[in-house]
């Protein structure tokens, strides 16, 4: 697979856990067939249990394509792994 770009492209931190998850949330909607949202006692909405690690798990995968794409958070330890490689 050829990456995306050469020099590594470092998003803020907010920006990138933003895009992550809502890659990872994405995903997690079109392929999660069991209920995926639990009510609390106060009327909040968030996954169940379940759903929750599927949704890590798709977060892990999200997290590790971008990395291989060289996309990266600022302060993330793969890009000094990578700066230093170079």
């Amino acid at each position: 697979m050829s990456k995306l770009t050469q020099y590594p492209i470092v998003l803020n931190s907010s920006d990138y856990i933003e895009l992550t998850c809502e890659l990872a949330g994405a995903w997690l909607e079109s392929t999660y067939l069991d209920p995926m949202y639990q009510e609390d006692d106060e009327g909040g909405e968030s996954y169940t249990e379940e759903a929750q690690e599927v949704f890590e798990d798709w977060l892990s995968i999200v997290e590790g394509v971008l990395a291989s794409n060289r996309i990266f958070k600022e302060g993330d330890d793969r890009l000094e792994a990578h700066n230093d490689s170079n």
